[in-house]
């Protein structure tokens, strides 16, 4: 998987609210990084635990990237992340920019930057 499609993948696995999916796209030790999470996750248990709550809290999700660019095992992107709150309650949708480099094929690192404010 090249960084481009890694970017992609992560995304589709949003828009499908598959946790497992997401999980899967990380080698053993890959990290991912997000604002809403207090610490940064390592490997695939760990993200499938602790990602858990933040995709089952959704009824639905649509993330699209609106730039993409790679180097060699990195890829940066800028995107939308649009969802509906499985409560009702309301949405979520924010601008965010990820970061992410790829080895052998799977993830090795994804870092998510977006403004929290009035997300938490």
């Amino acid at each position: 998987m090249t960084p481009s499609e890694a970017l992609q993948a992560v995304c589709e696995a949003w828009n499908h609210l598959d946790n497992d999916a997401l999980a899967d796209l990380f080698d053993e030790t890959g990290t991912f990084e997000d604002p809403l999470h207090e610490r940064v996750l390592v490997g695939r248990e760990d993200i499938r635990a602790v990602n858990a709550p933040a995709m089952d809290a959704l009824s639905e999700c649509h993330v699209t990237l609106s730039r993409v660019l790679e180097s060699g095992d990195a890829g940066l992107a800028e995107g939308m992340f649009r969802s509906q709150l499985a409560d009702g309650a309301g949405r979520l949708d924010f601008p965010f920019a990820i970061a992410i480099d790829v080895r052998g094929g799977l993830i090795a690192r994804c870092t998510e930057y977006f403004d929290t404010a009035g997300l938490v």
